[in-house]
């Protein structure tokens, strides 16, 4: 490194790097957590062992509870949208999806 204006370049640039890194780190795995709450759920619809005490409350019943735990990006106080409809939706792509999000292939 030769002068000051060189080290701050090298600062930039590596924080900009990594910062970019990170965030595509981030919502890959967002990602792979939004597919593997919706998947939980469609097991939970079809395999759990008090599921007719919620029927076809469940998504309901589950928002509640899961907004009182203030777990982020689980819960959603935008008027007709609800998270959980759309990992649910989200969960019925193929299981090569998540490898293919991480990139794995």
């Amino acid at each position: 490194m030769q002068d000051f204006k060189q080290l701050v370049e090298l600062i930039t640039t590596t924080q900009h790097g990594l910062q970019q890194t990170a965030l595509q780190n981030v919502n890959k795995l967002l990602t792979i957590r939004n597919w593997l709450i919706g998947l939980y759920i469609v097991e939970y619809e079809q395999k759990g062992n008090d599921r007719a005490k919620y029927g076809t409350r469940l998504i309901e019943e589950l928002s509640k509870v899961l907004t009182a735990k203030k777990l982020k990006g689980v819960f959603c106080t935008f008027p007709h949208f609800d998270p959980l409809c759309f990992f649910k939706k989200l969960s019925k792509a193929p299981p090569f999806f998540a490898v293919e999000v991480i990139g794995l292939q």
